[in-house]
């Protein structure tokens, strides 16, 4: 999922966006930048960390802060043989 937004992020029109969803998306593409690479890479692989890693919790954090500069509603995808955390468990 964070390749697909920073893949994502490349390639969008930014003059589309308003300037709180700009700044908004921004701040999280420079979090995920941050923290990414070798010495973030547990993060990234050991699923355990999805519900315990303060990283990902700001992740989640500045992508609901994301959502809402878009106007678009926070929704917990339908579920998958995949894992799911949700802001109960965490």
């Amino acid at each position: 999922m964070v390749n697909e937004f920073g893949e994502a992020w490349d390639s969008a029109d930014r003059s589309t966006l308003n300037k709180k969803a700009l700044f908004a998306l921004e701040k999280l593409d420079k979090y995920l930048s941050d923290y990414s690479g070798e010495s973030y890479r547990e993060h990234y692989t050991d699923n355990e960390m999805l519900g315990t890693s303060e990283v990902w919790n700001n992740i989640r954090s500045l992508a609901k802060e994301s959502l809402s500069a878009l106007n678009w509603p926070y929704e917990v995808p339908k579920q998958f043989n995949v894992i799911y955390l949700v802001e109960d468990e965490i």
